[in-house]
């Protein structure tokens, strides 16, 4: 598994990642592309995914221990594939003989989904920190979400959002499955949600 989503690795990285996998006779690559810290395919029919969901504040330190961004702070950390970019992926992995198995995180770990589509959420955004650098935006001890990172299941646009997305996804991957996360699902804006 390659985790692209926390933190961006160009395509090139990608493709070292490759090799080093085949060196070690490995022939599945699990590319987590999406999650709190960053959205990383592009969308076509929802560019904004990858406008706004692709780019959080940087943090250097230890994941989890960050301050909340303040204001202003720049915006500009991060990175996204694009179509022609996956596609140039796939190609170096299937002369490699490697299968690629697509993640799209849902309908936790979606904070960078709902940072650029608000009204995704049971709360609409307003709970939103924006895209996550690594901030602490759950207590772990209690398993309550502090902000609201999960996709609404009451509202029919995350459906459409979600065809959308698998559309997309499932078009460019020739891999059998697509992976949709479904972990740390932390309900607390579930269970304040009237529609839910």
């Amino acid at each position: 598994m390659f985790d692209v989503a926390r933190h961006f690795f160009t395509k090139e990285d990608v493709e070292r990642y490759i090799d080093q996998m085949v060196r070690y006779k490995y022939n599945l690559l699990h590319l987590h592309l999406t999650d709190d810290e960053g959205w990383r395919i592009e969308i076509k029919s929802l560019p904004r995914l990858t406008e706004v969901g692709a780019w959080h504040v940087k943090k250097v330190g230890y994941f989890g221990t960050f301050l909340m961004p303040k204001t202003g702070e720049p915006i500009k950390y991060g990175g996204l594939y694009t179509q022609e970019d996956i596609k140039e992926i796939l190609q170096y992995a299937k002369d490699r003989v490697v299968d690629i198995l697509p993640e799209i995180d849902v309908p936790g770990h979606s904070l960078a989904a709902i940072t650029a589509y608000p009204d995704l959420s049971c709360s609409g955004g307003v709970k939103n920190i924006g895209v996550a650098s690594g901030e602490n935006i759950k207590d772990w001890d209690t398993h309550t979400a502090l902000y609201d990172d999960n996709l609404c299941p009451a509202n029919e646009n995350v459906y459409v959002f979600l065809d959308k997305v698998i559309t997309e996804v499932a078009r460019l991957f020739t891999f059998e499955y697509i992976h949709m996360g479904g972990d740390e699902t932390f309900k607390t804006f579930w269970e304040n949600s009237d529609a839910i």
